[in-house]
This record gives structure tokens, sequence and C-alpha cells, in this order.
């Protein structure tokens, strides 16, 4: 409207110019004519121009008008028939396809047709998933419920090792208490030992000295044997003297009396001569008697002497050999006080090791009761995830597929996405302005989130091991880059799209708007390269399971979809 305006304008100054010039010539041609007749002929042309331009005009917005109403009606039925064929898709009819025109609407049944089929993958994919969480999460509760009960038999076990390790510590504390008062009695026993050795060395000293005293004094009373025989043969000498003193006494008496008066003081002399012989002779007598009892006291005195020497030999001897065997037994003793050191050193070390392993037994303990109480909540845990797991499947149990696509096998990593038919376009196309309404597609992705949540926090707990292709790290951050650069061209595709979201309560529906407050990222696990043992396969299946459903969720343009975030659909 506003050209065909701007054309008729243009028309109406080039006919003013065309006036004018007239005008102009016939000021040349006929410069008599009256000029207001001129200006009169020019008005009355101008306003028969304005008159058909007005009719033009007229006939132009009439036209205009008519082509209008004809493309709203056709863009209306467009729309309404593109509703009819989606409106299944509120009751979760997946079968559904939209027709692609060449009007404006053939780029929204494109992209709602592109929405469509990953929604039927997405589905069938969590179908297929949820039931293989299912399983595994049946066959891993099971391994953790045995895993608890071998945990439980184990910390019996080690209470009862426990308990004897700790007997076992007293019995060696006991051992080691009477290993070093043994000890402590070995030594005072080397002590005593040597002492009595030092005694009886003394012992044979002094009885060596007695020996030679005893020789000394046998040799002295054979010399006094000897003197007293010297002696009686003095004394018999003497005796010998006196008998022949008293014969001249008596030939002395007699010679006086014989002489009479003149020899009477000889005899007189003569008499105390023999008196004097007499006690002589008594006198020797005795001293002979006295040295008689000397000599035979003597010889038993020598006689004794001389076994006394033998017997003080013979104890020197056994002094002697005493001594050798209190050697002996010092000997003994030093070596068995050296043993009994070494047992209560040992005995010692065992106490302390023992109580070392005590003290491990008893850290051994603990952490099995914690590993117990993990492996119940773990078997819980995955008891929640199972049922998680059919909650999920009945959260998709209303819709309708056209087709069961084949799942990829566990642990496997997701396989691209079918192509779309050959009605869709080769590149996803942005947010449409209208799409159907879809009340589960909220309460699926709710169910996934909390499954996702769920896995990875048993993950947390139980790291599992996966085999397969993701196990390397290469892959898994090659995996991770690649759901990154499709999230950032998926936004910037939006952005560039729809730059402006139009807000809510316009004439762009807003049913699916739920979907883009949820972030894949939130829901990313990447894959565990912990080394796990056998019997921690089940829980990586579902792990690798919940993986797999993450993979395709990643592969969904939540952009593309507007969800009615005022309808709870979430689980209770």
């Amino acid at each position: 409207m506003t050209s065909s305006r701007g054309g008729l304008v243009a028309q109406g100054d080039d006919l003013a110019k065309g006036i004018r010039r007239l005008g102009g010539a016939d000021r040349e041609v006929l410069p008599g004519f009256n000029i207001t007749a001129v200006a009169i002929a020019g008005v009355g042309l101008l306003v028969a121009g304005l008159a058909l331009l007005a009719f033009i005009l007229v006939a132009d917005t009439r036209r205009r008008l008519r082509e209008t109403a004809e493309a709203n009606q056709a863009n209306q039925d467009a729309i309404l028939r593109l509703l009819d064929e989606i409106q299944g898709l509120g009751h979760g009819d997946l079968t559904a396809e939209a027709t692609v025109t060449e009007d404006f609407t053939g780029a929204i049944a494109d992209a709602i047709n592109y929405s469509i089929q990953q929604l039927r993958e997405l589905v069938a994919r969590i179908v297929d998933t949820a039931a293989d969480v299912s399983a595994a999460s049946d066959d891993t509760r099971a391994t953790a419920l045995q895993l608890s009960q071998a945990a439980e038999n184990q910390s019996h076990e080690i209470t009862d090792a426990s308990a004897a390790i700790n007997e076992m510590a007293i019995t060696i504390d006991q051992v080691s208490a009477n290993a070093t008062e043994s000890a402590a009695v070995a030594e005072r026993s080397v002590s005593i030992a040597a002492r009595g050795a030092a005694v009886v060395r003394n012992t044979i000293t002094g009885m060596d000295r007695i020996r030679d005293q005893i020789q000394e004094t046998s040799k002295r009373i054979k010399r006094l044997g000897e003197g007293s025989q010297e002696i009686g043969d003095i004394v018999s000498l003497i005796g010998d003297i006196a008998d022949q003193t008293n014969i001249l006494a008596l030939n002395a008496a007699i010679q006086a009396s014989m002489a009479g008066d003149a020899g009477r003081g000889f005899a007189v002399v003569a008499d105390e001569v023999q008196r004097l012989a007499e006690r002589s002779a008594s006198a020797t007598k005795q001293i002979a008697a006295l040295v008689t009892a000397i000599q035979s006291d003597t010889t038993e005195a020598v006689a004794s002497m001389e076994q006394t020497t033998a017997e003080v030999v013979a104890g020197a001897a056994l002094s002697l050999d005493a001594g050798v065997a209190l050697g002996e037994i010092e000997t003994v003793s030093t070596n068995l006080a050296e043993l009994i050191q070494d047992i209560s050193t040992a005995a010692r070390h065992q106490s302390t090791t023992a109580g070392h392993i005590s003290n491990t037994m008893n850290v051994i303990q603990e952490i099995t009761s914690r590993t117990l109480e993990q492996a119940n909540q773990t078997a819980t845990s995955i008891g929640e995830l199972a049922d998680m797991a059919v909650d999920l499947r009945e959260s998709v149990s209303g819709f309708r597929l056209p087709e069961v696509p084949q799942r990829p096998p566990v642990g496997a990593p997701p396989t691209a996405a079918p192509a779309p038919p050959d009605t869709a376009p080769t590149e996803r196309p942005g947010r449409s302005a209208a799409r159907g309404s879809q009340p589960h597609i909220t309460s699926v992705l709710a169910e996934s989130k909390a499954a996702m949540d769920e896995i990875d926090r048993l993950r947390s707990a139980v790291p599992v091991h996966r085999t397969g292709p993701r196990d390397t790290t290469v892959q898994a951050e090659k995996r991770a880059a690649m759901d990154e650069i499709d999230l950032q061209r998926l936004r910037a595709t939006s952005a560039r799209e729809h730059p402006t979201p139009a807000p809510r309560g316009t004439s762009v529906p807003a049913e699916y708007a739920a979907l883009d407050e949820i972030d894949l990222e939130e829901l990313h696990l990447p894959p565990s390269t912990t080394p796990q043992p056998e019997s921690a396969a089940p829980a990586a299946a579902a792990i690798d399971l919940a993986s797999a459903l993450h993979y395709e969720l990643a592969e969904i343009n939540l952009d593309e979809f507007d969800l009615d975030t005022n309808t709870d659909y979430s689980r209770r």
C-alpha cells in the first residue's frame, strides 16, 4: 500500500510539471492569450488527473485487500490443518506427522516433524534403558546384598580374631613380664656364681697356706722328736753316770769302814754322794719317762700332721674342682641370662606387635562396619533406583510409537540418530511459533533427571569400573567436548533465530518452557576409570545404561520446545 501511494504521488508531480511546461509553451506561442484562462484550464486538467489518480488508488487498494484476505484465509487453513495433524501429540501420540508445504507453515511442520522424530527416539530409548537399568539394578541389588552378608560375616570373623589377638597380647605381656623377672633372677645367679667362684678361689689359697704351715709344723715336730731322742740319750748317759757314782760311793763307804775312825768323815761324804747318786738316778728315770712320753706324743703329732696335710691337699683339690664347677656355672648362668634377656626383648617386641595388630584389627573392624553400612545403603539406593526405573517406564508408557527401534547394547556408546525423512530439513530449525501440547514431557525429563542424580550419588559412593570404548580418558574428554560444542551450537542457533524470546501470555504458546529450564550439563556423567572387582559389573551396567540415557537426552535441542511450567507433572 505504501509503495502504491508513493507511485501515485510521483505521477501527480509529473502531471503538474507537464502542466507547467504547457503553460510556459502557451506563453511563448500565444503571448496574447489570457493567463487566467490558461490557469483555469490547467486546474481543470489537474482535477481530472487527481480524480483519475483517486480511482486508480481505490482499485489498487481493493485488489490488495482481496489478496490479503485470501492469503490470510490460506494461512489460517494451513495453521488449522497443521493443528489437526499434530493434535494427537497432546495425548502422547508420537505417530503424528505434519505435512511439509511451500507456505510459511512448512518450516514449522519441518521443525515439528524433526522434534517428533527426536521424541520417538528419546522415548524408545528411555523405555529400553529403563528396562535395562531395572534389570541391572536387580542384579546389583542382589550383589550388594551378598556383599552386605559377606561384610557381616567378615565383621564377625574379625571380631573373633580381634578377641583372640587381644588374649594373645595379654599372654605375651605375661610372658614378657616372666621373661623379664627370669632375666633378673639369671643376672642375680650370675652374680652369686661369680661371688662363689671368688670365695672358692680364696678358700683354695687359704688351704694352700694352711698346708704349707702344717708341713712346716710337722717338720718342727719331727725336729722336736729328734731333740727328745737326744735328750733320752743324755738321760741314759746321766743314769749310767749316777749308777757309776753310786757304785763309787759304795766302794768309798767300804773303804771308809775299813779305815775305821780315820775314814769316818770320808764315809759321810760317801753317804752323801750315794744319796745324790740315788736322787740323780730317780730324776733321770723321771726325765726318761717324760722324754718317752714326749717322744710318743711327738710321733702321734707327726702322724696327725701328715694325715692333716693329706686331707688339706685333698680339700684343696676339691676346692679347685669346686672352683672349676663354679666357673662353668658362671659361664652357663651368663649364657642363660643372655638367652633370657633375648627372650624378654623378643617378648616385649611381640607384645608391642600384638598391640599394633590389635589396633589394626580394631581399625579393620571399624572399616568393615562402615563397609557393611555402606553396602546396606547401596542396596537400598539401588532398590530406589530400580523403583525409579519402573516409574520412568510408567511415565513414558502413555506415548504411542510407530515402531520400536533396535536399542544399543548395554555399555556401548549411543548410536547416531537416524536420518530424518525426505521432507525434513538438513539443519535443525529454531523454536517454532506454535507447539502442540505435551503434558508428559516434563514428567519424563523430571524422572530422567532424578534418576541421573541418584546414579551420580551412587557413583560417588561406590566407583564402578566400566569397560568399553568410553573407558578411556581421551574418549571421555572427546565426548564431553562434543557435547559442549553441540550445546554451544544449539544455543547460538537459538540466539540467532530467536534473539528476543516471546513473553508468556502472547500469541506464542508457552506450553514447553519447562524443558528450557533443564540444563543437560547437570545430567552429564563422565565415565569412571577406577578399576573394580567383577562383583560390581551389574552396577557398571546400570551406570552405562544411565549414561546412554544421558547421551540420548543430550542430543535433543531443548530450544525447540516450550513447556508449560504452571502445570506440575513431577512425581509425588
